[in-house]
């Protein structure tokens, strides 16, 4: 087994962006995405350097996220909701990329099918056989789900989001994980 360690060089714009990773998630087209803190890398293999992922935004929560393997999107949880990241990527410097399309996802208080609130723990779990791009997520107000939006008669949205909490019979609010399992069942 060999072993290579990549740390960041403030010298080297193509070195990691900080040493503090959280998570390393592989896409479909064998990218590396590293979470480290409140930035997103993504491994180059062929120079064996480090794309930094420009977000311009600064309400990152510091490490989890998950890919939507079917469409190969981002999503992660932050303080001002949740932030969709959509291919292509394009190179606007020598070593930061930008994606294609960023929404954000929060709370309307005037909107009941909005997120109950914005502030987000860093507890995500996308279904892959309960209900296909269902993402479950943790926040202040309990459980949360976030389900694509089937009847637009209804609505004009792409999303909808529903909220289970105390008085649907758990415990508390705060949870420290959630899984689904092959059955489709949800485990928190």
């Amino acid at each position: 087994v060999t072993f290579k360690r990549y740390i960041h060089d403030p010298e080297n714009e193509g070195s990691i962006v900080n040493n503090k990773i959280f998570r390393i998630i592989e896409d479909e087209e064998n990218n590396l995405w590293i979470f480290a803190g409140t930035n997103i890398d993504r491994y180059n293999r062929e120079r064996d350097a480090f794309d930094h992922l420009s977000l311009e935004t600064d309400c990152m929560n510091s490490g989890d996220c998950e890919l939507d393997e079917h469409q190969n999107e981002m999503w992660f949880p932050t303080w001002k909701g949740i932030y969709r990241i959509i291919p292509p990527y394009s190179r606007i410097s020598d070593h930061t990329i930008k994606p294609g399309k960023i929404i954000r996802y929060e709370h309307d208080a005037s909107d009941p099918l909005t997120m109950a609130c914005s502030n987000l723990a860093n507890v995500f779990c996308f279904s892959r056989n309960y209900q296909p791009g269902t993402l479950w997520f943790e926040s202040q107000t309990g459980l949360g789900k976030m389900m694509k939006n089937n009847d637009k008669r209804k609505n004009n949205r792409s999303v909808i989001f529903r909220y289970y909490s105390y008085g649907d019979g758990f415990t508390g609010n705060k949870f420290n994980g959630i899984l689904e399992d092959k059955n489709g069942n949800i485990w928190i």
